[in-house]
């Protein structure tokens, strides 16, 4: 029986692939049978996340062994008493519900007030602003009614492979989003195109059309963030807003400036945490894989057959194995899991998982990757690789010429920001080398402030421990003083 389902299931992902653009409109001589190895492989890896996720005591065994490197050699025998299997298995509990919910729900369960906006950039894409207009106290907050002062408008913006849970995954009292809310700040949280949260487009389908992922950072900081600011002012009836981004949120924000496709004086302060804009010195592994970037064959290739694909999008699949990683194995394979897990995070990114909060890792996981296109990596390739920060360049000077008018892409002049910027920096964040950080700092005018954290990677500015004292506290209490001292200044 078991046989003959797989068989039907194959079969019929088999058929289906005969819809699936990457291959058939840039092969036409492939036929779907071609393609019957690849999509039983597939099913295959399916049946088998399936069953090591029920979970069985052979898989429990096979986890056991691919990460004794995590554990040592110290790992207890699995029970081998099946009804003794099942406690051991759900010992500790399932996992937060965080996991399992969209922004507006952990938002609402988390006892604030919530409101998603759906607004169009001008090439059509629908982007979702998940708002928190104000906080758990907000009869009594610095900005309630019988305050009469107007409360800030602040915005969050994410950085890539991320979405709006960035900034709420701590729980109500780290969480920077609800800090905010707390002491009066209506808070707005973006979500780029591309995300869980604004894969949709008024005619395009994120499934079927190449088009709609043929997109970079570019069109976020020319298109997204614009669109947003001027929703949330719309909305607020403010002059001006908070921005606090995020890796890519400062870099669509300081080209966004840059070009005035964002009016400076809509930005009241700038606060950039872990500001990416020149990757020439990008540490790791990844600094590696840039040859894509400038190899004319990968350029062709990009160009015909790839520009218009996802990369990373948030899945079932994701959060079902997170699931199983993180309660329903025996306690002993969870922490090799865990521990061979924080040593690739490592390696790979120089990131270190022993810094955030470690009974929010699984909320972390569930929600990131959160997606973006192929286009907008090579993108950043081509910044590694080039050592500059340019728009895309498409491959061709006759293309860049038809779209920018110049063979080579041009450069932002970012020394024409007025808006005040504040940087916030890691010293063990591999994605903003000293190098590239006193770059920016070199060609920006309106840096107002910057402070350096010894031990902060990348992440740590999102989920790490003292993130919320040594971090979020301070910036709250300076956008505290400053829209007393402007409101103050306006009504007399």
């Amino acid at each position: 029986m078991h046989l003959l389902k797989w068989s039907l299931e194959s079969i019929q992902i088999a058929c289906s692939g005969i819809r699936q653009r990457c291959f058939y409109s840039v092969f036409p001589v492939i036929k779907w049978w071609s393609l019957l190895p690849m999509q039983i492989t597939y099913l295959g890896i399916k049946h088998a996340v399936h069953v090591i996720c029920k979970p069985s005591r052979l898989s429990i065994n096979v986890l056991r062994k691919v990460y004794l490197l995590g554990m040592g050699n110290s790992v207890p025998p699995v029970p081998t008493d099946d009804s003794a299997g099942t406690s051991y298995i759900a010992s500790e509990g399932p996992l937060p519900p965080e996991c399992t919910s969209t922004v507006p729900e952990i938002i609402l369960n988390s006892g604030y007030p919530v409101e998603s906006h759906e607004i169009v950039t001008p090439d059509d894409y629908i982007l979702t602003l998940h708002r928190i207009p104000y906080g758990r106290d907000y009869k009594s907050d610095a900005f309630s009614a019988d305050s009469h002062r107007k409360r800030p408008a602040v915005l969050l913006q994410h950085g890539i492979l991320a979405d709006s849970t960035t900034w709420i995954s701590n729980g109500p009292d780290h969480s920077f989003a609800f800090m905010l809310a707390d002491q009066g700040m209506d808070v707005w949280l973006g979500n780029i195109r591309g995300g869980t949260y604004s894969e949709k487009h008024l005619s395009l389908d994120p499934r079927k059309s190449k088009q709609f992922w043929s997109f970079t950072w570019q069109d976020m900081a020319e298109k997204d963030l614009p669109a947003m600011v001027d929703h949330i002012l719309d909305i607020t009836g403010n002059k001006a807003l908070y921005y606090i981004g995020h890796s890519q949120g400062n870099l669509i924000a300081l080209a966004g400036l840059a070009s005035q496709s964002i009016q400076n004086e809509k930005i009241a302060r700038f606060y950039a945490f872990a500001p990416v804009y020149q990757i020439k010195n990008l540490n790791g592994p990844l600094a590696k894989m840039t040859p894509i970037a400038t190899n004319n064959l990968s350029k062709g290739i990009v160009s015909w057959f790839l520009e218009g694909t996802a990369i990373l999008p948030k899945s079932k699949t994701s959060t079902m194995v997170i699931e199983m990683l993180c309660s329903r194995l025996p306690k002993d394979v969870r922490d090799g899991i865990k521990s061979g897990s924080m040593s690739v995070m490592k390696t790979l990114f120089g990131l270190h998982a022993d810094h955030y909060f470690q009974d929010r890792l699984p909320v972390y996981f569930t929600h990131n990757p959160a997606g973006t296109s192929l286009l907008n990596l090579i993108h950043f390739s081509q910044m590694i690789e080039t050592g500059e920060t340019r728009k895309f360049d498409h491959g061709s000077a006759q293309r860049n010429m038809l779209e920018y008018g110049t063979e080579v892409p041009p450069t932002y002049d970012i020394d024409q920001i007025t808006t005040p910027i504040s940087l916030y920096i890691g010293a063990e964040d591999w994605f903003t080398h000293q190098k590239d950080v006193d770059y920016l700092i070199s060609q920006l005018n309106s840096v107002v402030y910057k402070q350096w954290f010894t031990d902060y990677d990348h992440l740590d500015f999102l989920w790490g421990t003292t993130a919320p004292d040594l971090l979020y506290a301070p910036i709250i209490e300076e956008i505290k003083q400053m829209e007393t001292v402007s409101q103050t200044t306006s009504s007399t």
